[in-house]
């Protein structure tokens, strides 16, 4: 096998586990590997294409736990992408593993050929649920059973699992910034207005006068593409958010303080829209997206992350972003493979990366390297083994050089049992 040289990327984003469980032993440890050979433990099926090639791993993996619930009759119209009545109940039992879901659906993005509407209308009239519409962009709650369909729908270049974004670190830091001085003299923030994008903002009314002022104004996701402007539905989730709301108020108390908690790309977008329409001069965002993009800046889709920091800025608004949080849970390193075996290499011995999970911790793990955004041709692949190493998870989507490939890979998995579990990357 030739060699390749490639960079590779992978982020564990473990570290946030670690903090939300209490620990404070962080990232680290997430890279101590012992020796491992996965010479002999190659996954069956390993390079075969997807059964849905539009739609990526997590999606196939959820249409092949539908179809092993379903009797034969059934399975076979439904994994031909033909209309077939499935039980509401194994519906519901498949999105449940999906990692965005609600009741029976599960949210999808979908990157659209040329004109969504004829998409748009089709899924309405298969009884999904529309979230968001851009350009090429559509973020849709689907039932499992049509995600056969919709690998064989003309208008779809390509499907994905929708993954929910995490909050990033925030520390207490007014003392840090030296602000207490510059409130002396006269600097607190009077007539700012300052927008604050989280996962949620638990507690926050109950600090209300004590600690933190009434927001302005809020945009509460109770879903992807729904919200309401109630305070209550946005103390839901995680109490970062009030966090990071009286971190701001410490280092300017007058500020004038806009809140939401966007639960997609498309959200964000439209999150950010709404907030420099209300004159929102500062947007504090301490959220971690997935990858969508080479991470230079730039991104092929419309509606990823980085083009709405520009559409902030464009509108007047300044953007102070969390950075450097997943620091300790992310390799880098040039794809090796000294036996041949078409594992990577992360050190002399080690074939792969350990991390430590707790039982019902979930890790998202995602993996790049240099290539073509689009039209990716290094087609490599993701994989999570147990203790034992037995394969439980991986994401194995096709670089075939096509509109739809990118040099991108991403799986999502909640552990059944503790230990130490193992990534492995292979060419």
């Amino acid at each position: 096998m030739t060699k390749l040289r490639l960079s590779t990327l992978i982020s564990l984003l473990a570290a946030c586990l670690v903090i939300l469980a209490g620990g404070d032993s962080a990232a680290a440890d997430a890279g101590v590997n012992e020796p491992v050979d996965l010479q002999f433990q190659l996954p069956s099926g390993s390079g075969a294409p997807q059964p849905y090639p539009k739609l990526d791993s997590q999606l196939n993996w959820l249409i092949q736990e539908l179809l092993e619930r379903l009797p034969s009759d059934t399975r076979s119209k439904v994994a031909d992408g033909l209309p077939a009545a499935v039980p509401a109940g194994i519906q519901r039992a498949v999105a449940q593993q999906a990692p965005i879901h609600d009741d029976t659906f599960i949210a999808v993005a979908i990157h659209v050929n040329g004109d969504p509407d004829d998409l748009v209308t089709f899924l309405n009239d298969q009884g999904s649920r529309v979230a968001n519409i851009g350009d090429s962009y559509l973020e849709v709650y689907v039932q499992p059973s049509l995600l056969p369909t919709l690998d064989q729908h003309p208008a779809v270049s390509n499907a994905t699992a929708m993954i929910p974004p995490r909050t990033a670190v925030t520390s207490e830091g007014a003392a840090v910034h030296g602000s207490p001085a510059w409130n002396s003299a006269g600097f607190t923030g009077a007539g700012i207005k300052v927008g604050v994008i989280d996962l949620g903002f638990v507690g926050y009314g109950g600090l209300i006068v004590t600690e933190l002022p009434t927001p302005t104004a809020v945009r509460c996701y109770t879903g992807v593409g729904a919200f309401t402007s109630l305070l209550a539905d946005c103390e839901t989730g995680t109490e970062h958010g009030t966090a990071v709301a009286e971190t701001v108020v410490d280092v300017a108390p007058d500020a004038i303080l806009y809140l939401a908690t966007p639960k997609s790309w498309s959200d964000l977008k439209s999150t950010v829209q709404w907030m420099t329409s209300q004159g929102v001069q500062i947007i504090n965002h301490s959220v971690v997206w997935g990858w969508a993009g080479p991470g230079d800046g730039t991104s092929i889709f419309s509606t990823a992350p980085v083009h709405t920091v520009d559409d902030a800025v464009t509108a007047g608004a300044m953007w102070a972003n969390a950075a450097g949080n997943a620091a300790h849970t992310t390799w880098t390193g040039g794809f090796i493979d000294p036996d041949l075996d078409g594992f990577n290499n992360f050190g002399p011995a080690d074939e792969t990366n350990a991390i430590t999970l707790g039982p019902g911790e979930t890790i998202t793990a995602q993996l790049r390297w240099t290539d073509s955004w689009p039209g990716a041709t290094s087609n490599m692949n993701l994989y999570l083994y147990d203790k034992n190493l037995n394969l439980v998870a991986s994401s194995t989507d096709v670089q075939d050089g096509s509109s739809g490939s990118t040099p991108y890979e991403l799986l999502s998995y909640t552990a059944n049992s503790p230990g130490t579990y193992h990534l492995a990357v292979r060419y």
